[in-house]
């Protein structure tokens, strides 16, 4: 306890010599912080790790970068939470927020606002309802004003915001919920690529929603009125896909209990949403994948309501169809876009996922360990991997920073294997990347890596976003 008491001080009376600094800092001495707390990470050590994001804390203060310093306070939040290390995270994150609104231009107080909603989670953590819930409501028109109630900056606070208060019975989750509503209503009411959603159908997804737990016969009803809205709209039509699969989303992955029938009922839909999306779609690929497009959008959500699908049937322990939709979704994305495209690094990394770790943790734990017998998933897991990987060099080219995870997690296979020189020659590649990445460190180096990945992953409105949101911080 004295050593929390100690930490927690320390970090306070940094910030108050931080605000008070007239050094100019040194930009140097910045990135030699971020490359200790990434090589102490390397090496699990969390203590070094907090001490050099906290030094990378007061240069990036010193030297008046928002960018740096909110990326230090995040890394801190994360520590501390994860070592369990609570009144150090909600001391953090006050003074981070304090700081921040003290930087000139609208950056600060952007970061500032971010900032709060974290301190605003921790707080939720800790059982302090009342004031996490009047953080958030500070925070978010922050957002709302500089990055737009539209944009998925906000929608995506506001969406984490429900799911945490919503898991801690936090009153304050029914109007964000109400909120975050109305803006699906907005866009659900707007045409794609010249195709019309049809109003009926949100009102019943609501009361679908709505009728969950106690009414198994209304949420029947509500799914058959939906379905029969829906088949009648094109095919193309991508409203008839996402009436399908909202319905089935509705009745899936939920911590209530579902009537068998309803639960088998939803899973079809999500099923023929697929159906849909694949005949919507086309045999003969994607012509240009280089920009938004209907088929692209398709193809996009298709991921998104197979990984759907595919927790459900993890949930229920149907490993048999888990493993059959994650193949039919990475055979789905080879035949749209080749063999090389990089936005087949993700089925790819759910089908390694799914041999490594997702459902195997305990039997990987025993190959660690030496009293477990590899029975070849490994080898799979790698092997996906693998293609991930070079996938990625032909893309970006063998020193990029896309690299770095799946060097990392490639390595980690390599070491439960115990092929070790494999494994030490990853996890090296990895730390030379990721160190020629921090001493070329700036806000729009930085903006250029996120863009080149949502573009890559066929995310283009994102990355478009990304760089109004950039202009609008610096």
């Amino acid at each position: 306890m004295l050593n929390r008491i100690v930490a927690i001080c320390t970090l306070a009376a940094a910030a108050a010599v931080a605000q008070n600094a007239t050094e100019t800092g040194s930009e140097e001495a910045l990135r030699n912080h971020f490359k200790a707390a990434y090589e102490a990470r390397d090496n699990s050590d969390a203590d070094a790790e907090i001490l050099a994001w906290r030094s990378a804390y007061l240069e990036a203060f010193n030297l008046k970068q928002a960018d740096p310093l909110y990326q230090s306070l995040m890394a801190l939040d994360q520590l501390f939470k994860d070592n369990d290390r609570p009144l150090e995270r909600i001391t953090a994150l006050r003074s981070g927020g304090d700081a921040l609104r003290k930087f000139p231009g609208s950056s600060g107080a952007i970061w500032a606002a971010h900032a709060d909603i974290a301190l605003a989670c921790a707080l939720e953590d800790q059982g302090k309802r009342q004031e996490a819930a009047a953080l958030a409501r500070k925070a978010l028109p922050v957002l709302e004003a500089n990055y737009g109630f539209r944009s998925r900056e906000y929608l995506e606070t506001l969406r984490m915001l429900i799911t945490v208060f919503e898991e801690d019975g936090n009153a304050a989750a029914s109007a964000l919920v109400l909120k975050y509503q109305e803006i699906e209503r907005q866009r659900d009411a707007e045409p794609v690529y010249g195709y019309q959603p049809d109003a009926r159908i949100r009102p019943l997804l609501e009361k679908l929603r709505a009728s969950f737990p106690k009414n198994v016969a209304e949420a029947h009803f509500s799914l058959g009125q939906i379905a029969a809205i829906a088949d009648k709209l094109p095919e193309k039509n991508p409203f008839r896909a996402k009436a399908m699969a909202d319905a089935g989303a509705a009745c899936l992955n939920r911590k209530e209990k579902i009537d068998p029938k309803v639960v088998t009922l939803a899973e079809g839909y999500m099923r023929k949403a697929l159906d849909i999306r694949e005949r919507a779609m086309g045999t003969t690929g994607i012509t240009d994948a280089t920009k938004l497009s209907l088929e692209v959008l398709h193809l996009r959500r298709y991921q998104e309501e197979a990984d759907i699908l595919a927790r459900h049937y993890a949930a229920i322990g149907d490993q048999k169809r888990q493993l059959e939709l994650l193949e039919r979704t990475l055979a789905t994305f080879e035949r749209l876009l080749g063999a090389d495209h990089p936005a087949l690094a993700g089925p790819l990394r759910r089908l390694g996922d799914y041999y490594y770790g997702n459902n195997n943790k305990e039997r990987v734990k025993r190959i660690a360990e030496g009293t477990g017998k590899d029975d070849a998933r490994l080898d799979k897991a790698i092997g996906f991997t693998r293609r991930e990987l070079a996938i990625y060099e032909k893309a970006f080219g063998a020193e990029d920073a896309i690299l770095v995870n799946t060097l990392s997690r490639l390595g980690e296979m390599c070491w439960v294997k115990g092929v070790e020189a494999e494994a030490k020659g990853l996890d090296a590649r990895a730390a030379a990347i990721r160190n020629a990445q921090v001493v070329a460190f700036t806000p729009e180096a930085t903006l250029q890596q996120e863009v080149k990945q949502l573009r890559a992953f066929l995310r283009f409105e994102d990355a478009d976003e990304e760089l109004e949101i950039f202009k609008k911080l610096h």
